[in-house]
């Protein structure tokens, strides 16, 4: 649903938000030229158009959350959804565990 701006036909992988819920899964085609202009944020004075396959930014103001939150093929292979504190925990027990021991009077080989 998120082709504003993007070639006929070419569909682009989103997170599910309010948009995406809306439609129950009538993303109606991926066809630009279809679809309405509608100003749901901006850019400084750059408008930011529902259905467009801009993604926020830091400067971007308006209802960031109904455009495109892009999530590649990887973003299926995450099981569940937890706080961001938990998965950094988890992902500094990670490095830790790989780590461990390649760290005595300086830094040696890892192999």
């Amino acid at each position: 649903v998120f082709v504003l701006n993007w070639p006929k036909g070419a569909a682009v992988r989103v997170i599910g938000n309010s948009v995406t819920e809306g439609l129950k899964g009538h993303y109606l085609g991926h066809d630009p030229d279809s679809l309405p202009r509608e100003t749901i944020a901006h850019d400084d004075d750059q408008p930011r158009l529902r259905f467009s396959t801009d993604s926020p930014l830091r400067t971007t103001t308006g209802d960031l959350e109904a455009m495109a939150l892009y999530a590649g093929q990887g973003a299926g292979n995450i099981p569940d959804i937890v706080p961001a504190a938990a998965r950094l925990n988890a992902m500094v027990a990670q490095a830790r565990h790989i780590l461990k021991g390649t760290v005595r009077n300086g830094f040696k080989a890892m192999s």
